[in-house]
């Protein structure tokens, strides 16, 4: 009888596992975890998240553009799994970082995910790297995109790319070709957007731009969520306790939608379903947190009312919350902003006498340039010289060469050059070598507060480390008030790399607004580098001979 008992077991089991043949089926069959909803430890169900389910199945490349906290990563890490145990696929996982990203995704996602789902534990016979984990043949990878090292080949078939807009944009594309032999490959892009045409959003705008639409229960009608036209906020301050009242209604037939009976009216079941907007091959989905069946509809509202004065909870409304694209005011340099700095002269084809000049080279597959003369202010004691100079643009444009970089030295008289020390490293160093004291290569970081010009003093080093957003602000801040002068003569390209770069707010950790600039993809913005590295010079010339860092030169 104990024979026949297990036999049937067996049987029964063999048939069950035929059964899955879904990244979703896998899921309930073997992920076990802690619902929060429940407050119990439970398998897997798409009760809480249902717009994920679909997710799950989706077969070839997948984009998703998304609110925070909308279970998308626990929709990649489920595909990846399920990806290792039904077809013995390799996986990569990348994350924007090793540390923290990728070391804490792996400590606490993947690894309380085998803690808790005895089935998936099973599976692997080595999880002790934190990088590479073993399935018997089958192999996860878990990357950080910082460098190109995290880029490196390795043998996978399907690719999850987790904060796309997080990442070095360029280290995704590099990641994608070094997996390009393989005969049968995926991949999954997920994150929160920040601006248009760039990250996420290059690939959703391509994509089928699925939005998931229910049945309202009270009409039948179909209907999606949207801000504002779908939600009633019941007070004008952040901190009034009437804002708790906020709610969903049907804008068809102007009934509530109660946050509590959520899991009921977005279920698959009772007709909701992802619906495309477009027509591609590449599908895409995206979802805002209104949706979410964890946040209520009043804590959203909060962070927007508390947006409308203060633009880095605005920036992480429209990101985080709406899961879109967004451009706070003032975000970038304007058509308008150009032409206010233009003035009645041309540009210059040779040195002509008064200021100091200076010379900023962006490096790239040109080089562009940018020649400032500087019209100081009095003798003084200043935070900033930069604050108080004003530059006029006597020339720019793009040469071939360093060898004419150093005829613009010569022609121009320039007191400082400053070059960008990447990615021509080794011949920008030969420039700065020939042209020492007169010249630097540059490298933005993150760790030189304010305008401060980290200045070495070894002579074989010849080059400066400032914060690429304290001094991109400075540069960027004058055609929008006024403090450059352009010539006439200023062609459309000029024009358009300095509309490019787009000034992202954000909080730090302690709730202090800090700032970003963005590029988007595929878009130049050679000539607002060079205008940077022009201002950069100009401290730096005042200081010649002195080996130091920089903060205030008079």
């Amino acid at each position: 009888m104990k024979l026949r008992a297990h036999f049937a077991k067996r049987v029964q089991s063999n048939f069950s596992r035929q059964a899955i043949t879904s990244a979703s089926r896998w899921a309930k069959s073997y992920r076990i975890g802690y619902n929060p909803f429940l407050k119990e430890t439970v398998p897997w169900t798409f009760k809480y998240h249902p717009w994920s389910e679909w997710m799950h199945d989706v077969r070839g490349n997948l984009v998703g553009m998304k609110a925070a906290q909308m279970a998308y990563t626990e929709t990649a890490l489920n595909k990846a799994l399920a990806a290792m145990d039904l077809e013995h696929k390799n996986v990569a996982y990348y994350l924007p970082s090793f540390k923290p990203d990728a070391y804490d995704f792996s400590s606490a996602r993947f690894d309380g995910c085998l803690d808790q789902s005895p089935y998936i534990k099973a599976m692997f016979s080595s999880r002790k790297n934190v990088g590479h984990k073993r399935a018997g043949g089958t192999n996860f990878y878990i990357r950080g995109l910082r460098s190109r090292s995290g880029a490196k080949s390795i043998d996978v078939a399907l690719m999850l790319f987790d904060e796309v807009d997080e990442m070095v944009q360029k280290l995704i594309t590099l990641a994608m070709e070094r997996t390009s032999g393989q005969p049968e490959s995926e991949w999954f892009k997920l994150s929160t957007p920040t601006i248009s045409k760039f990250g996420i959003d290059v690939d959703f705008q391509k994509s089928t731009k699925r939005h998931y639409f229910f049945k309202c229960p009270r009409c039948s009608r179909f209907e999606e969520i949207n801000f504002p036209e779908n939600i009633i906020i019941t007070a004008d301050d952040p901190q009034d306790p009437k804002i708790k009242d906020t709610h969903i209604i049907c804008t068809q037939c102007k009934k509530v939608l109660p946050h509590e009976t959520k899991p009921d009216w977005l279920a698959p079941a009772n007709g909701a379903e992802w619906i495309q907007q477009a027509v591609s091959d590449l599908e895409g989905v995206q979802i805002n947190q209104f949706y979410s069946c964890a946040t209520h509809p009043w804590e959203i509202a909060k962070l927007y009312l508390e947006g409308l004065s203060d633009e880095a909870s605005e920036q992480e409304f429209h990101n985080s919350k709406l899961g879109k694209t967004h451009e706070v005011s003032d975000a970038r340099v304007s058509e308008s902003d150009i032409n206010g700095c233009v003035g009645d002269f041309v540009t210059k084809e040779e040195f002509s006498s008064g200021g100091v000049t200076t010379l900023g080279v962006d490096v790239g597959t040109a080089l562009h340039f940018q020649i400032n003369q500087w019209k100081l202010p009095k003798r003084g004691r200043y935070a900033s010289i930069n604050a108080r100079a004003i530059p006029r643009v006597i020339n720019y444009g793009t040469v071939s060469s360093f060898n004419d970089i150093s005829h613009l030295m010569k022609k121009f008289n320039i007191n400082f050059a400053v070059l960008d020390a990447n990615p021509e490293r080794r011949k920008v160093k030969e420039f700065c070598d020939y042209w020492y004291g007169r010249s630097r290569a540059c490298f933005y970081i993150h760790s030189v507060s304010g305008k401060t010009i980290k200045v070495s003093s070894d002579r074989d080093e010849p080059d400066v480390k400032v914060n690429r957003t304290a001094w991109m602000d400075m540069t960027l801040s004058r055609y929008r008030q006024g403090k450059i002068h352009l010539p006439r003569n200023i062609n459309h390209e000029y024009r358009t790399h300095i509309q490019e770069p787009v000034r992202v707010p954000e909080k730090d950790a302690n709730g202090n607004i800090t700032y970003r600039y963005i590029t988007g993809q595929g878009r130049a913005d050679h000539y607002a580098h060079a205008a940077t590295y022009a201002e950069i010079a100009l401290p730096l010339a005042l200081s010649v001979g002195k080996a130091k860092n920089i903060a205030s030169p008079l």
